[in-house]
Parts: structure tokens; sequence; C-alpha cells
């Protein structure tokens, strides 16, 4: 099922993308190439709970874990910088 859904997502972005955003973004702006695009991400919580219960186990195990795209592929917003953030363990 997951697999459909990120199919489906995938699908729909690039429609959107094709479609919609040129027509949108020429409207607003007057720029004839988009420089902004739509992407649809299925929500795949079962997913994202076992690449974060991996994430975990790794960080136990003393293993270095690179941050970038972690956010991203956890389905959360990087901070921006100097934007408060929830405190790490010690």
């Amino acid at each position: 099922m997951a697999l459909l859904q990120e199919d489906d997502a995938a699908t729909i972005s690039e429609t959107l993308n094709a479609q919609v955003d040129a027509v949108v973004i020429r409207e607003l702006f007057g720029q004839e190439m988009p420089h902004a695009g739509f992407r649809l991400k299925a929500d795949n919580d079962a997913a994202r709970l076992t690449h974060l219960e991996l994430l975990e186990r790794l960080v136990k195990l003393g293993a270095p874990v690179a941050v970038t795209g972690l956010h991203e592929r956890l389905g959360l917003p990087a901070p921006a910088p100097g934007e408060a953030t929830l405190p790490t363990k010690p």
C-alpha cells in the first residue's frame, strides 16, 4: 500500500509541476521559467518509525549518524539558524 501511495504522490507532484506551477509562478512573478516546485509526500508513518528506531540503535552503539537529510527523512523541518531547539541529551 505504501508503494502505491508513494507512486501516486510522485505522479501528483509531477502533474502539478508540469501543468500548474509554471502558470502560477508566471502570473504571480512574471517569470517564464519556474524556480519553485510542488512535492507531495505520502504519509508513511510505519517506515518513519522503523527509521527512527534504527537511528536510535545506531546512536546507542556509538555509530556515527549524519544529520544531513535526517529531518527530511523523518518528515520534520530542520531548525532555522538561531531558532530555539529542544535540548539534547547529555
